[in-house]
């Protein structure tokens, strides 16, 4: 019994690495994800065992059967991680129980697999939400904001005096390394939105799909990007 409970905790802490992304949205996405391909592939792994009372050449050919679709969805779709769990499933389940690694029967690993992944997954939205609540979107736009400050700063270090009238050396030690300075924020800035706008496609958005607004943030970033070098 001590010795289940360790399995299952080990997989509830690596599906709460696997389940944490860089923003709440993205998390969520995932965990739906993987909730689609844990149960999709327990319950085909299942059928396997279940078909022809465990034979071994029918199990080996619904294994094969079942990693076609899951396959196609890893390379072939937006959605790789469904995918992936969902093979990794179907193959646990059904080799776990044929070679006998783990004591138990095909349901007890089914609900072990799946508590852990609900258990795993639950608690990394409950600390991203909770204690870290992160808005892909939310952060684009931070960075993108921050880099228009830097970027004005560095055409205030060109345009220095202008207004005064007054002559000073743009390049002078002192104005080259403030505006090299701020020339590295800027570009640390825009470096951090282009981090963030990929994640904000994979957000659950109400109003809609974000892919329109993702090529204009991708544009305004490349412009923003050239006006920093």
């Amino acid at each position: 019994m001590v010795k289940l409970l360790i399995d299952v905790a080990v997989w509830a802490a690596l599906q709460l690495i696997f389940i944490t992304e860089v923003s709440i949205g993205s998390s969520v996405m995932v965990f739906i994800l993987r909730g689609i391909g844990t149960t999709l592939g327990c319950l085909w792994g299942w059928a396997a065992l279940e078909a022809r009372n465990g034979n071994r050449i029918v199990i080996a050919a619904m294994v094969c059967i079942g990693l076609i679709p899951s396959t196609y969805v890893q390379l072939g779709s937006k959605y790789p991680k469904a995918g992936m769990v969902s093979i990794v499933s179907i193959c646990v389940l059904a080799l776990s129980v044929v070679l006998q690694t783990v004591p138990v029967s095909p349901i007890e690993t089914f609900l072990r697999r799946w508590s852990a992944f609900l258990i795993g997954g639950t608690v990394a939205l409950v600390v991203e939400i909770g204690f870290l609540p992160v808005k892909a979107r939310t952060m684009l736009v931070e960075s993108l904001t921050a880099a228009i400050r830097r970027i004005s700063e560095m055409e205030t270090c060109v345009s220095a005096g202008t207004e005064e009238g007054v002559n000073v050396d743009v390049y002078s030690p002192k104005v080259l390394e403030q505006f090299e300075r701020t020339s590295g924020k800027a570009n640390a800035a825009l470096a951090a939105a282009g981090l963030f706008l990929p994640f904000c496609s994979k957000e659950p958005r109400i109003k809609g799909s974000f892919e329109g607004l993702a090529e204009i943030y991708g544009e305004v970033c490349a412009l923003f990007y050239s006006d920093s070098r």
